[in-house]
């Protein structure tokens, strides 16, 4: 079942709780593992989006994404400029957090200055892949129950909430 607007903001109360108590637990998971820096996850984030755009990903299982000959054959690198103008982080900082990623081994700039993620990327981010998918199934989880629960705000409850806010 695909996630409709309209049904998330219907079943709003009972998405919400999960989405903030895994979201969080996502990014604690992320936070440990880029050492407290959020942008430079987001940074190797974009870069990765680049090496494996979603419409060749699109049907992929988790093996075959983890395998190093599919991914390697469908690389389209970035450059820092373009990283930087896609994050909104300042080019400076970009070009300093990309040399960290390259130290850490999870990127490779070519001759030419463009970036792609390695294959030591994806063993060693392994643990963020993880909760990423933990995060994606309590949320789909939660919409699912939701929706077969078929659950509305009763009419009393609707106007109790409608009625938080307005004057009487």
């Amino acid at each position: 079942m695909p996630f409709n607007y309209d049904q998330l903001t219907t079943h709003f109360g009972h998405i919400y709780p999960a989405h903030v108590e895994e979201l969080c637990e996502l990014l604690i998971q992320l936070r440990k593992q880029f050492f407290g820096d959020l942008d430079l996850m987001l940074i190797l984030a974009i870069i990765g989006s680049r090496s494996l755009p979603a419409r060749l990903a699109s049907a992929m299982t988790y093996d075959e994404f983890k395998s190093v000959a599919k991914k390697a054959a469908n690389l389209q690198p970035i450059n820092i400029q373009s990283v930087a103008e896609c994050s909104g982080i300042a080019r400076e900082t970009v070009r300093r957090k990309v040399n960290k990623l390259e130290e850490l081994g999870l990127i490779e700039r070519s001759q030419n200055g463009m970036l792609h993620v390695t294959d030591n990327a994806t063993r060693t981010l392994s643990a963020s892949t993880d909760a990423s998918l933990q995060y994606l199934a309590a949320l789909g989880d939660i919409y699912r129950n939701a929706n077969r629960r078929g659950e509305e705000p009763d009419q009393k409850r609707k106007a109790e909430i409608q009625g938080i806010g307005s004057k009487e």
